[in-house]
């Protein structure tokens, strides 16, 4: 499946990923590294995973203290 990656903080996108495709049924980790100059407060993760007839779209928050 194709996997695209995006890190807003708001409405401002705060990092993107190229749209990559992974192997179904397995686990994989992706480290987000942000600018050091980046603000605190909440970070939305969006992944968005299509495939040939399906799509689906996961949004997970994280928080910069």
């Amino acid at each position: 499946a194709n996997v695209r990656i995006v890190v807003r903080r708001g409405r401002r996108v705060a990092k993107r990923f190229k749209a990559k495709s992974y192997r179904a049924g397995r686990t994989h980790r992706k480290r987000i590294k942000l600018r050091s100059s980046a603000r605190r407060g909440n970070y939305r993760v969006v992944l968005k995973v299509t495939k040939p007839g399906h799509g689906s779209q996961v949004t997970v928050t994280g928080r910069k203290l």
